[in-house]
């Protein structure tokens, strides 16, 4: 049999992984959901935005349905004017992905904080009164601890979501989201699941507008599977990346966006935003037996809508590439170099520029940046380290 990534465009994207043992259900995986800008201009109290129209024969279908909310949702959305990209947007879109089929959204993400500690607490109330379900966030660590519950006539999902720390990470007493660490993550799984219950972990984190994961976020993700996580759901870089079938699970290392309005910044980070996908997998009890990519396009409001003939090739090309790359650590470190020298050169640049113009408040900012995210600091870390003993 073909290796995963030679199977994804010679399959048109529908591929068997192993033999069924027994009943299988279907669950459906997505990725970044947002609906600022202007999506939030496309809601009103009487009308719907009708975001999900175009795409939703193929929504609904799915036993257990699986989203990242990258935007709050708050009962009156505003955004501060500062310099910090906020993800806000209005409760009314709640019913929208209820009705479009959604079961569980992750909050753990790295705007969740966007609208403060009571926009949290809007959001989880409003998916708390929905036939939803939201995980990955809270307003301690304990609550943000808590998995998603959800029952198919055949399984039992525990469904578990962690972000990369850069500074919306919950604690005894502070809100916020789970952190992405392998021991905690381990622990949590070990403490919710029952023998019976199947985990699936959803990590959000990685450098954004990157084709390819960080070697130790590969490194991490096998030893998920290796621990017996059958199914590892990632996002935040906002393109897609490859998928792997790796000891009997499923990683798939990016979904990208999926409802998400492509705005200039993302354009000039990378060409890919606009295209995406999403997964159907089916499912026994022991785990994943076949894949199904369906990919799909946004507009530039945000909409998603299926791909035409031409755009499904491309994206199933683009899939199959990027999975084979997940087997070339040396072509991964290289790539990971690049960005991390890239990150590096431009906080130094734009801190140096901040003191050259005495704008003091965008140095803090920036050096508030490192201090708070540990992925960043490591960026950091990892390029010095090169240039001191390699360069």
């Amino acid at each position: 049999m073909l290796p995963l990534d030679g199977r994804i465009k010679s399959q048109d994207g529908n591929i068997q992984l192993r033999s069924a043992t027994g009943p299988t259900v279907i669950l459906a995986a997505f990725g970044d959901l947002a609906f600022h800008g202007p999506l939030l201009h496309s809601l009103s109290p009487a009308t719907p935005s009708g975001v999900f129209n175009s795409v939703r024969d193929r929504l609904g279908k799915a036993d257990l349905a699986i989203g990242n909310l990258e935007s709050v949702l708050v009962r009156q959305p505003t955004t501060p004017k500062d310099e910090k990209a906020r993800l806000i947007s209005d409760l009314g879109f709640i019913q929208e992905l209820e009705k479009a089929g959604f079961h569980v959204l992750t909050l753990a993400n790295n705007h969740i904080l966007d609208a403060g500690v009571e926009g949290l607490q809007q959001c989880l109330e409003g998916i708390a009164s929905s036939g939803m379900q939201a995980t990955g966030a809270g307003m301690t660590e304990a609550q943000a601890r808590i998995p998603a519950s959800h029952q198919t006539d055949l399984l039992g999902f525990k469904i578990f979501a962690y972000s990369y720390g850069a500074g919306q990470i919950a604690g005894k007493n502070q809100p916020g989201c789970n952190e992405a660490l392998l021991k905690k993550i381990l622990k949590d799984i070990s403490e919710f699941c029952r023998q019976s219950d199947m985990p699936v972990v959803c990590l959000h984190m990685d450098a954004e507008f990157q084709p390819t994961p960080a070697p130790d976020r590969v490194e991490m993700c096998r030893k998920l599977a290796e621990s017996g996580v059958p199914l590892i759901l990632c996002h935040h870089p906002h393109v897609l990346q490859g998928i792997e079938f790796h000891e009997g699970s499923l990683i798939a290392y990016s979904l990208g966006n999926y409802v998400f309005p492509i705005l200039k910044y993302m354009t000039a980070n990378s060409p890919e935003c606009h295209l995406t996908c999403h997964l159907e997998i089916e499912i026994d009890r022991d785990g994943p037996v076949a894949l199904r990519i369906e990919p799909a396009v946004i507009d530039s409001q945000g909409y998603p809508h299926p791909a035409t003939p031409s755009e499904r090739e491309e994206i199933l090309g683009m899939i199959a590439e990027r999975s084979r790359l997940l087997h070339d650590s040396g072509a991964l470190k290289t790539r990971y170099l690049e960005m991390a020298q890239k990150y590096t050169r431009d906080i130094v640049k734009n801190i140096y520029w901040a003191l050259g113009e005495r704008d003091f408040k965008r140095m803090r900012l920036l050096i508030s940046s490192l201090k708070i995210s540990r992925t960043k600091r490591n960026w950091v870390l990892h390029y010095l380290k090169h240039k001191l003993f390699r360069g």
